[in-house]
């Protein structure tokens, strides 16, 4: 077994059972209004090897992001995943979020979802200056595929006009800042970030559910 195979077998991630996150009928969307999934999550957290998690329908993985905007939100900071990066069923698609699995182990769920979004935006971008990420709200999609055995918990991001980001791993990602109406209408984007983006257009205000996030400095290392 390769040391890659090893680790997705042994690696746990914080997980829900389907069960106990939806009260009734499962949706699909973005959902501000998520006190009931938060409490779930806060109550009912498991930690499953991610080999079984990604396969098995009776459970969503809990994967925090940021979305990044600037000018009144009317760019966003958007991605195009190259054949090269991990998750093959993904490849080629534009996503507007920056994030990934929680397998920061602590006994506070809060803690360890606060620590995998800082630690994602830390690993994943360069960034020009210091932000807050604050919640936003629960992304689902029921469709099958790769989205359906995740849940989203979406942090927005709002930078100044003239702030950079800049994605650490080129051969996996292209990324710049555009129009939120240029990638809405990006034949090739991911249902997450289309439900985001269409929420952020109507800019509302965020739900005090979760705390906010402080996301550093980072540049890149002098050669």
């Amino acid at each position: 077994m390769t040391s890659l195979e090893d680790h997705w077998t042994r690696e746990r991630v914080l997980c829900i059972s389907r069960s106990r996150l939806w009260e009734r009928e499962e949706p699909t969307g973005f959902f501000p209004d998520s006190a009931f999934q938060i409490a779930a999550i806060r109550s009912h957290p498991e930690l499953v090897e991610r080999a079984r998690a990604e396969t098995d329908e009776s459970l969503q993985q809990i994967i925090p992001f940021s979305t990044a905007f600037r000018k009144n939100r009317s760019e966003v900071f958007a991605m195009i995943r190259r054949n090269q990066s991990t998750e093959a069923r993904l490849h080629g698609q534009c996503t507007v979020s920056i994030g990934g699995h929680v397998s920061d182990v602590s006994e506070l769920v809060d803690e360890m979802i606060l620590t995998g979004l800082r630690r994602e935006w830390e690993e994943e971008v360069y960034a020009g200056s210091a932000s807050i990420a604050r919640f936003a709200g629960i992304v689902n999609d029921t469709a099958p595929g790769v989205s359906r055995v995740h849940v989203g918990l979406a942090f927005i991001v709002d930078l100044p006009d003239d702030a950079t980001l800049a994605i650490r791993e080129e051969e996996k990602l292209d990324g710049s800042f555009l129009p939120v109406e240029d990638v809405l209408a990006f034949p090739h984007l991911e249902s997450w970030s289309r439900f985001t983006l269409e929420w952020a257009l109507q800019q509302p205000l965020l739900p005090e559910l979760l705390p906010d996030v402080v996301l550093p400095v980072s540049v890149p290392a002098e050669p």
